[in-house]
């Protein structure tokens, strides 16, 4: 997996896109997703941005569902982005965790404008 810090044009939202495989090696994408966390001020929403994310096993499932929640207790909300067709929202059904626990958006601009209104 891949992260990448993407402007978000607010100051009250940090976007980290997500590509490849999440999951494969799971210490070291928590470890990138820690590590971008970490190294700035916290913003009061992060978006998670996985349209690029091409296979989400179970292990990125709970990989997903520990980081959102370890953030929460640094006060800090999270949004997931992801497209209706794509292989995440397939994998986040199957595992149950839809809509419980993620807010979820289809795209990153519909995210930011939830985050602009969101006062």
């Amino acid at each position: 997996m891949r992260v990448e810090e993407v402007p978000a044009g607010t100051g009250r939202a940090g976007v980290l896109r997500l590509t490849g495989v999440m999951g494969e090696d799971v210490a070291a994408d928590q470890r990138q997703l820690i590590d971008a966390v970490v190294t700035a001020p916290p913003p009061s929403v992060l978006v998670l941005d996985l349209t690029g994310v091409t296979v989400l096993p179970a292990s990125g499932i709970r990989m997903l569902l520990v980081f959102v929640d370890a953030v929460a207790l640094r006060g800090i909300r999270c949004r997931v982005v992801f497209p209706d067709d794509g292989v995440v929202p397939r994998q986040l059904g199957v595992a149950g965790v839809l809509p419980a626990r993620l807010v979820v958006f289809g795209t990153l601009e519909a995210a930011l404008a939830d985050v602009g209104a969101d006062h």
